[in-house]
């Protein structure tokens, strides 16, 4: 028999409630547990509620959807204390969050780090939900390969369902925090009341509703989950009451909700906090309230609609830390131990390159570079067990990423040393006009991300490996926020990698010299 532990009820309209519906119907033993797990007491009270569930039932796996560390680690030990099999949903849980949340984040991040750890380590299987993982999950190696990126399933929306508001109407729903309901909420009513709009008010959870009782605001709380259609047809736009921490360290499935309507969701946080987040794919048609009510910005509801469906087919077909197909290629993000594979396998699919002829040492160095750079993009493929592929490249940089390469200097000049002894003259004549003269390569469109290289274990060629890693190099960059990806390559004697770039999609955008004799195609593909 399986168990499903999960903080959101299967009554709730919210994905994680609609994977609990979805588990019961399919007669898994669905517990609500850990729901407003925010203190000490109420944690401990949940696991001697769930140490009762195990004294009465016998279960064969569990699969534990809550949300926080020290929830996650409660639920998971003691699964595994009780010989389950056991399956990790992660939600918005890193440590990192709690300095948005508490003034004392840095005497509590310890225990909640400790807390994330054992959840990871002892669960036999990690699902990740949002694609805000990459970034602040655990980078070790061993945790990294248990994950999976699994999205919660999200609502069919009934093709009949039409904005049904007289007056303009913003919806405010979802968890509302006390915090924002005291400090916030009459500013935004203010300002949305002399725009002339009214608001619509829906929460599942308990809000004081003497904030809502001023004209214009109407409330449905709670909000049952059969007034889901009635209340999101009512909203020309909606305000997601998201915290800092949420919006930093979550994929808020409020946003892909008024996506998939076709209703222009908004936010209210700091502007330096949402200029710095505002990127994300989640967020790409998302505005600010400020945005919204002085400059009228919106996108129409055709296009909220077709980035919603180019959004979900994204997020379910690459993991920010791991793709796994139904075939052998298992494509991941590079870790530091990767390098020298990548280092191994450059050398042998590029043979009389030029940076090949500077030597592994040098190679290594710049493959580092890139690793290390925080707008790198690198990913590789694992699929003989090893690593035997390799994709490399970068988001659009600025003046600030040069301090990467200045730190890495010392290393890339006593790399160099071995080659410009064997061949002085050329390796000189190339780093000269590599740093001092200007190329001819043409300027690029605003959000391209750069395609450094590709390579493939040469026994693995033709298998379908450089498909698979230029897939999943694309869709990280779309993840990080990159409009289009453009890459450089040689015009002669290069007839079967144009092509290959061509059929994924990649069209000559120009021809250039490179270093005044080479010629070279710039080839760019918008990403969707």
């Amino acid at each position: 028999m399986r168990l499903l532990i999960t903080c959101v009820s299967p009554n709730r309209p919210h994905p994680s409630g609609r994977l609990a519906s979805k588990q019961a119907q399919e007669g898994v033993d669905v517990h609500t547990l850990f729901e407003n797990s925010r203190s000490i007491v109420s944690l401990l009270n949940d696991a001697r509620r769930l140490l009762t569930i195990f004294r009465g039932t016998t279960y064969d796996e569990a699969q534990i959807n809550v949300n926080g560390s020290m929830a996650q680690a409660l639920a998971v030990v003691i699964c595994r204390w009780y010989g389950l099999k056991t399956t990790l949903w992660i939600m918005d849980s890193y440590p990192g969050c709690l300095r948005y949340v508490t003034r004392f984040w840095l005497f509590l991040y310890p225990f909640f780090f400790v807390g994330t750890v054992v959840a990871k380590f002892f669960a036999h299987r990690v699902l990740i939900i949002d694609e805000a993982f990459a970034t602040h999950a655990p980078t070790w190696q061993g945790f990294r390969r248990k994950c999976v990126y699994t999205p919660l399933p999200q609502q069919a929306i009934p093709k009949d369902v039409e904005l049904t508001a007289q007056v303009p109407t913003i919806g405010i729903l979802g968890n509302i925090e006390a915090s924002w309901l005291a400090n916030d909420f009459q500013n935004f009513y203010i300002q949305a009341r002399a725009n002339g709009y009214r608001l619509l008010v829906a929460t599942s959870h308990s809000v004081d509703t003497s904030y809502l009782s001023a004209e214009g605001i109407t409330s449905v709380i709670p909000w049952p989950k059969a007034e889901t259609e009635r209340v999101f047809s009512q909203c020309s736009a909606i305000l997601v009451p998201l915290s800092e921490a949420r919006l930093i360290y979550s994929s808020p499935s409020k946003i892909i909700d008024c996506y998939l309507r076709g209703i222009q969701p908004m936010v209210m946080v700091d502007k330096q906090v949402w200029e710095a987040n505002r990127d994300r794919a989640i967020y790409r048609k998302c505005v600010h309230v400020s945005e919204f009510f002085n400059h009228r910005q919106q996108h129409s509801s055709q296009a909220l609609k077709a980035y919603a469906q180019a959004w979900l087919a994204t997020q379910c077909e690459i993991a920010p830390c791991e793709e796994r197909r139904d075939g052998a290629v298992t494509c991941r993000i590079a870790t530091e131990r990767d390098l020298s594979s990548v280092t191994v396998i450059h050398m042998e699919a590029f043979p009389g390159f030029f940076l090949t002829t500077l030597g592994a040492s040098f190679v290594r160095t710049m493959y580092k570079a890139f690793w290390l750079n925080p707008k790198g993009i690198f990913v590789v493929s694992d699929a003989s067990g090893g690593v035997d592929g390799f994709a490399v490249g970068a988001m659009p940089s600025d003046r600030k990423d040069r301090h990467l390469a200045m730190q890495l200097l010392p290393q890339f000049a006593w790399a160099v040393i071995p080659a410009l002894m064997r061949h002085p003259l050329s390796v000189f004549r190339r780093v000269v006009s590599q740093f001092f003269e200007k190329g001819g390569a043409p300027s690029l469109p605003d959000g391209a991300a750069m395609l450094r290289s590709i390579g493939v274990a040469p026994a693995l060629r033709g298998g379908g490996v450089a498909s698979q890693l230029l897939d999943a190099f694309e869709r990280r960059a779309f993840e990080l926020g990159a409009k289009s990806v453009f890459l450089t390559t040689d015009v002669l004697d290069n007839e079967r990698a144009i092509q290959f770039y061509r059929k994924h999609g990649y069209e000559i955008a120009h021809e250039f010299k490179q270093d005044k004799r080479r010629a070279m195609f710039l080839m760019l593909k918008e990403l969707r």
